[in-house]
């Protein structure tokens, strides 16, 4: 028939968060916020595609601006959110503000969907 369930006291519970924390770097205590922001930034479609036009090239602002609609000042909120997760960074040169990748390329990619690990 149906499963078994067992509840765990509070103590349980809490061993078995501290077995998470143990077992996956992402979930550990001090990381879990850092991770939160970085799935956040991921969680646009926008951004997903400026992180793989940046997995191609370094791109100028000016290059994002012309490639995505929308104004100018939603385009930097997406680049903003982006280089707060430490996903990329963007660099003044001259003129321009050129933003490259910060996040590991084969990771980026799976988060894309073009690899599988």
């Amino acid at each position: 028939m149906g499963e078994t369930i067992t509840i765990l006291n509070k103590q349980e519970a809490e061993t078995l968060l501290q077995n998470v924390y143990k077992q996956h770097a992402v979930f550990r205590e001090d990381k879990t916020a850092e991770t939160a922001n970085i799935y956040k930034a991921l969680g646009d479609p926008l951004r997903l595609e400026m992180l793989g036009m940046l997995l191609q090239r370094n791109c100028c602002k000016c290059e994002l601006l012309d490639a995505f609609e929308g104004a100018p000042s939603t385009i930097t909120h997406h680049l903003s959110i982006l280089e707060r997760a430490g996903l990329i960074k963007g660099e003044r040169k001259g003129k321009y503000t050129i933003y490259q990748l910060q996040a590991d390329r084969q990771l980026v990619n799976v988060w894309l969907g073009g690899i599988s690990i």
